[in-house]
């Protein structure tokens, strides 16, 4: 590339710089970051879907830039609350599940019912 300055990739291939090695999901993600053939260690993230480890896996490569240590970008992950109305759990009743989500544009809408189809496996979605 013409860009002159370092570049990282990140993702769940294992030719990425950063890689996620997801390890369990439901309402929160958990998964090992890899860099290269070294495990970094494990993060657990207050929101579900692979979307959010993908922007967590770029926040944590944007810190580690800038020399802020692994151990520091997986607690502030930790407590991270989210964005309001953004898979925002609401409450369950009669084995109904309501999530709040306010996603207009195709793909957010795309990634919240794969989202909720990772997280609720075998259960009827209902967007309304």
């Amino acid at each position: 590339p013409r860009i002159k300055r370092p570049v990282l990739t990140y993702g769940f291939a294992a030719d990425n710089h950063l890689r996620a090695v997801p390890l369990e999901s439901g309402l929160r993600s958990r998964f090992e970051v890899w860099r290269g053939d070294e495990k970094l260690g494990e993060v657990s993230l207050p929101q579900p879907g692979r979307h959010n480890i993908l922007n967590a896996l770029a926040a944590i490569g944007a810190a580690m830039a800038a020399d802020i240590g692994f151990e520091r970008c997986a607690e502030g992950l930790d407590g991270f609350g989210g964005v309001g109305r953004r898979f925002e759990f609401k409450g369950e009743k009669g084995g109904v599940t309501v999530v709040d989500d306010y996603g207009h544009h195709p793909a957010e809408i795309a990634a919240t019912l794969a989202t909720a189809r990772q997280v609720f496996p075998g259960r009827r979605i209902v967007a309304a």
